[in-house]
């Protein structure tokens, strides 16, 4: 699986209280019976990845 996260900049002249903020989303991977027990899985999002073995 592969996402993408993009962050979005406002062009022009925009007033700003140089405060930087987090947001935290999920994204649903699937369910139990979209992976094969033992199935080995690597998600990739933006330039990281992680690999785990499917339950």
């Amino acid at each position: 699986m592969r996402v993408a996260v993009n962050n979005r900049v406002p062009s022009g002249a925009v007033a700003c209280a140089q405060v930087y903020g987090t947001v935290e989303n999920s994204i649903a991977i699937g369910n139990g019976n979209d992976f094969e027990k033992g199935r080995l899985i690597t998600v990739l999002v933006n330039d990281k990845k992680t690999t785990f073995v499917a339950q």
